[in-house]
This record gives structure tokens, C-alpha cells and sequence, in this order.
């Protein structure tokens, strides 16, 4: 009898325990799951306004960026893709025709860029600057990352209807374009949470 009594204990001390473990793992997951659609919120109202706004006057889905002829500081011209040393790397792209303040505020975060994700996975292309110019910044400036100067006139075309600098991720393989992103020097905690964002995605 005492023995029956002492296995009863005992299944009632684990069913109770199991029951514990599965209430805490349940609450887990489901923490899990409010986190992760937390976070595809947040990249909604980052990235969506430019979807909606922008993308269809890019038109990205009808270039393959990867494949547009660019040229290096050193005058040398080659294939985008053909130089990219990642997979998906992060195109910061700039113009001199654009506001300076905005083209400053998005080149003084390739530093956080590359903490994030290296600088082999962001690259700057350029439009309507001298390579020495280009050169001259990035040393004076300590910045390891390529810069790439823009010879598509397609691809210019489009870009100077934005009239801001644009970042994005450009896929070597496919020529796939995702995370458009333009930054706003107004709001800089967007674009704080955008490198978030974009570099989990390269990195991932």
C-alpha cells in the first residue's frame, strides 16, 4: 500500500513537472513568435513606404543591377557582379547632384555598416563624381569599403528622379534587388534600425 502510494507521488510529481516545462515552453515560443512578428512589423513601416513610393519609379524590377557597368577609382571598367566579393552586399548609391547633408548623413554610417557586417558586403556606387574626388574621401575619411562609379545610363536615369541617396541589397547571383531603403537625415533612428535590419539579412 505504501508503495502505491509512494509510485503515485511520484507520477503526480512529474506530471506536474512535465506540465510546468510544457506551460514554460509554450510561453516561450509564443514570446518567440510576438518577437518575430514584431520584427516583421517594424521592417513594414521602414521599408514598405519606399515600396509603395519609390519602387515603381525606380523600376528595380526591371534592371539587373548587378550586371550594370561600373568603373573603380582607378579607371578600370568591369561588370558590378563580377567584383562583388559577397553574396548579397549592401549598394549604398549617391550622386553629387543630390543634397550634400543627406549624401554626408548616409556616408557617415558606413562605419556602422561595417561593424555590422564588414565592409566586403557594402559598397558605395557613385554618379557624377571624379574618381579622385571619391579617392581622396574615402582616405581622408578612413573608409576600406569600394566605391564604384556608375557608367549605366539607365540605372542614372532613374536614380536622379529620387533625388536622395537610396540603399539597398543587390543579389550577385540572381540580380535580385531587396530592403530599398532611402534615409532621412530627419529621422535618424530609421535608418539605425534599417542597418539593423539589413545587415542580419546579408549576414544571415
Amino acid at each position: 500500500m505504501k508503495k502505491q502510494n509512494l509510485f503515485l507521488c511520484i507520477a503526480i510529481v512529474v506530471s506536474i513537472v512535465i506540465a510546468v516545462l510544457l506551460i514554460v515552453k509554450v510561453n516561450r515560443d509564443d514570446k518567440r513568435n510576438r518577437e518575430a512578428i514584431a520584427q516583421l512589423g517594424r521592417e513594414s513601416m521602414l521599408l514598405a513606404p519606399v515600396q509603395h513610393e519609390q519602387l515603381e519609379l525606380l523600376d528595380f524590377n526591371l534592371m539587373n543591377i548587378a550586371r550594370s557597368e561600373v568603373g573603380d577609382v582607378n579607371g578600370g571598367q568591369f561588370i558590378l557582379s563580377d567584383s562583388l566579393e559577397a553574396d548579397k552586399t549592401i549598394v549604398i548609391y549617391i550622386s553629387a547632384y543630390y543634397c550634400k547633408d543627406c549624401v554626408d548623413f548616409v556616408l557617415g554610417h558606413i562605419g556602422a555598416l561595417n561593424e555590422k557586417a564588414s565592409c566586403d558586403k557594402v559598397v558605395v556606387m557613385a554618379d557624377k563624381y571624379l574618381p579622385r574626388d571619391l579617392h581622396v574621401f574615402a582616405r581622408t575619411n578612413g573608409i576600406e569599403n569600394d566605391f564604384y562609379l556608375t557608367k549605366d545610363d539607365k540605372l542614372k536615369n532613374k536614380m536622379e528622379k529620387v533625388g536622395m541617396p537610396v540603399v539597398f541589397v543587390v543579389d550577385r547571383n540572381s540580380g535580385d534587388i531587396s530592403h530599398v531603403f532611402v534615409p532621412h537625415k530627419e529621422v535618424p533612428e530609421y535608418f539605425a534600425e534599417y542597418i539593423d535590419i539589413v545587415t542580419g539579412y546579408v549576414c544571415d
